[in-house]
Formats: structure tokens, sequence, C-alpha cells
């Protein structure tokens, strides 16, 4: 009989031991899995504190690089260029900052041709206007042709422009 309560005492003992040593378990993965939830919290609501304590390194690392690429956004979204841009975002605003540049000289540059055309314009039509009303006044023979040398035409066109 001895026996029997000797071998139910280890069994029970056994139990026990082993029912502990599952509960220790089963406590450390609910400890586990309630840091990934609240690390999975932490990333949808941006806590940074929450992210950095419960959060494995490489869901770390990706949130940091995502976090930089946002600032770099919204930096470039005002028209800034922020240190936590990557360096090939950063050659890119620049090469793109140096043709807007380029562009504005050529939109200057155009400008002032079409400024410079427009003149030109401008003078050849008065000159023409000046020309046609020093033909009109010269003195006309009367088969039609005008009797006017180019010295005579061009005092009377001097006449015209005077006034």
């Amino acid at each position: 009989m001895i026996k029997i309560v000797i071998a139910l005492a280890g069994a029970l003992a056994l139990s026990s031991s082993l029912y502990l040593s599952e509960r220790a378990a089963r406590k450390e993965s609910e400890v586990a899995l309630r840091g990934e939830w609240l690390c999975i919290d932490g990333v949808k609501v941006d806590k940074g504190q929450q992210i950095t304590t419960h959060c494995h390194i490489a869901i770390l690392s990706i949130y940091d690089r995502a976090k930089a690429a946002e600032t770099c956004e919204t930096a470039l979204l005002a028209g800034d260029l922020s240190p936590s841009c990557t360096p090939s975002v950063q050659a890119l605003y620049v090469s793109a900052e140096a043709l807007k540049t380029q562009i504005d000289t050529l939109r200057a540059d155009q400008d002032a041709a079409i400024s410079r055309a427009e003149a030109r314009g401008q003078s050849t039509v008065l000159r023409k206007y000046q020309n046609d009303a020093a033909l009109k006044v010269a003195p006309v023979a009367d088969d039609g042709l005008i009797v006017c040398d180019a010295d005579c035409l061009r005092q009377r066109a001097q006449a015209i422009a005077r006034p």
C-alpha cells in the first residue's frame, strides 16, 4: 500500500510539475503574443515608445525607414529637401531644381525674343505706312507715274515722320 501511495504521490508530483512547466510556457507564449499585438497596435497609431519596446529589430528598421520616407515626402510636397530623404531622392531633387531653373531661363529668353520680334514687326509696319504715305503725297504725272526722285521721296517721308 505504501508503494501505491508513493507511486501516486510521484505521479501527482510529476503531473504537477508538467502542469506548472506547461503553464509557464503558455504564459511566455501569451507574453510574446501580447508583445506582438502591442507592436502592431503601436505601428498602427504611431506610438514610438511602444514600437521600440515591443517590436522586433527588423520591424523597427522597416518602421524607421517608413517614417523617414514620410518625413521626406512631406518636405518635398512643401518644396523643401529633408535630410531624411535617401541620397537618390536628394540627387533627383537637385537635378529637378536645376531643370526648373533652366526652364525659367529658357522662358525668359523666349519672352525677350518675342518682344524683339514684336518691336521689329511694329517698326516694319510703321516704315511701310510712312513709305506709302510719302508715295501718296509725291507729285504724279498725267500718265500716273510719280515724278519725284529718291531725294524728293526721302524729304517727303521725313516730313511725314516728324508730326
